[in-house]
């Protein structure tokens, strides 16, 4: 998991804290200060780990009703391993800042008789005979995400309880779980007033019995592997959300059935989903042509992602009209004939927030050398790309100054990925050493991954203490760093020891 991922949730540790200190109330009278407005002690809040956080609410009365809320924002329990780590009393006291909530099981016998007023997610893993109850006490929550071993049913009457209680829920994400027949039309009737749906690797044992119920709200739809439902239903229920405009759909019909692709292709054809912006395929398999025609066939692309498809010259003159909108784009192809088209993206795409192409897709440098300058280094944010050097010393050491002299433009990246996975390691690939022009990308303070898994890179001691002192933020680094074993060892502790982690 992400750093800032990891650090999203509060830690046992807070419970811990001095509790006359954390029931400090702010001072009124406190003089304000210009360089300590609350305005300002907000903003930075946003950009604090949770031991910062508990470190700021110890300075002072003014910086404690700053931090204070933001701290206690969300509250993951499953990260406390032990009941004793939770006092009642000091959960009670602040509950009212609690907005983003994580349970696991144990827990259920603390956290029921405690209410959160102000309550908005609920993240909900292990699900037992208590979740009815729970979110009865919070019909507030807008985001619910509920995890379950696959098939495992959740017991009534929870969907029933759903659709009297959860008035304001937006948001359902559910992952395995089974859907009994019995429970299928309260949770069908949930479904129509939400605005994103994931459904992934759920049994769900009835299509709607109302044909006449719409998701007239739905505009994010996930479906991954749901079982149950045919390709057919699948594609019905599509039809009843006019107002899509994001779906991720992933069905083992696609998998070498020109049909059933045929079928949703049609509907966007016909104009089934007007508004829709973004498509994920997933591991399913797309033809060329049918890629070619959803794309001539929506106004606006903003996110494709089609990992499966040979992305040739046909899907690839169909995307050049969403150019001017693409923010995401996430294709594969075995070609190098691809590799000029890669470069026309990045110099024509000026929204472009990620690009991943697959791992073991080869981009020749000199295209990208030769390209124009990128449209998108003021919105780069997420980059995975493999970048194939000359064998010919000369053209590699111009080709290494022009593609980082491009990625150091990119001010903005947080990820940047440029290895390979297929088995074998390669000396043509980006060089990361200072002698090398490293020190080019000291321009990318936001970094917070970077991975060059299947190049041989040769680093020493100069370039890890480097990237940690360039690099503030970074969190984690992939790849082998040096051919010598005990060297490489030597690098990652290196990393290690100031928490930045290493595979």
């Amino acid at each position: 998991m992400h750093r800032d991922a990891r650090e999203s949730f509060i830690p046992s540790y807070i419970f811990s804290m001095n509790k006359a200190m954390l029931q400090l109330q702010p001072s009124m009278s406190a003089a304000i200060n210009p360089l300590d407005l609350p305005e300002i002690r907000d903003i930075i809040a946003t950009f604090l780990r949770k031991r910062d956080l508990a470190q700021c609410t110890r300075v002072c009365r003014a910086w404690h009703a700053s931090f204070l809320p933001v701290l206690w924002s969300s509250l993951d329990f499953d990260s406390l391993t032990k009941p004793s780590c939770v006092d009642p009393k000091i959960l009670e006291h602040h509950c009212h800042f609690v907005k983003c909530l994580a349970y696991s099981r144990w827990i259920f016998r603390h956290g029921t008789g405690v209410t959160f007023p102000n309550l908005q997610t609920l993240h909900i893993t292990n699900i037992n005979f208590h979740l009815t109850t729970l979110i009865a006490q919070h019909p507030q929550i807008t985001r619910l995400t509920l995890e379950a071993a696959i098939h495992q049913s959740i017991r009534r009457p929870f969907w029933k309880t759903a659709v009297v209680s959860l008035q304001s829920l937006t948001d359902l994400y559910l992952f395995g779980g089974k859907i009994d027949k019995s429970e299928c039309p309260d949770f069908w009737k949930l479904c129509s007033r939400l605005e994103s749906l994931k459904l992934i690797n759920t049994l769900i044992l009835q299509e709607p019995s109302d044909t006449s119920l719409i998701f007239a709200n739905m505009k994010n739809l996930k479906m991954s592997l749901v079982i149950g439902l045919s390709h057919d239903c699948q594609l019905d229920i599509l039809v009843r959300m006019p107002r899509l405009t994001q779906l991720n759909w992933i069905s083992l019909a696609f998998s070498g059935n020109d049909a059933a692709m045929d079928q949703f292709v049609q509907l966007v054809v016909k104009g089934a989903w007007p508004e829709l912006q973004g498509l994920q395929f997933g591991i399913s398999m797309v033809s060329e042509v049918a890629l070619a025609t959803i794309l001539n066939s929506t106004p606006r692309i903003t996110m494709l992602s089609v990992p499966k498809v040979a992305f040739s010259t046909l899907p690839q003159s169909a995307l050049q009209r969403h150019f001017p909108w693409l923010k995401t784009l996430e294709f594969s192809t075995l070609t190098t004939s691809t590799s000029g088209f890669v470069a026309e993206i990045l110099a024509s795409c000026p929204q472009l927030e990620s690009l991943m192409t697959n791992s073991v897709m080869r981009v020749m440098a000199q295209d990208i050398i030769d390209g124009r300058v990128w449209a998108c280094q003021n919105s780069l944010r997420v980059l995975r790309l493999f970048f194939l050097m000359s064998d010919e010393p000369t053209m590699a050491a111009r080709q290494q100054e022009g593609i980082l002299a491009r990625l150091s433009e990119c001010k903005r990246l947080r990820s940047l990925d440029v290895g390979k996975s297929d088995g074998l390691y390669t000396e043509h690939s980006l060089d990361f050493r200072l002698e090398k022009g490293l020190g080019q990308l000291a321009k990318l303070s936001m970094l917070e991954d970077i991975a060059f898994a299947g190049t041989v890179q040769r680093m020493n001691r100069e370039e890890v203490e480097w990237m940690i002192q360039s690099w503030k933020g970074l969190a984690s680094v992939k790849g082998m760093l040096n051919e010598d074993r005990s060297e490489m060892m030597d690098l990652q502790m290196m990393f290690h020891v100031v928490g930045i982690t290493t595979s």
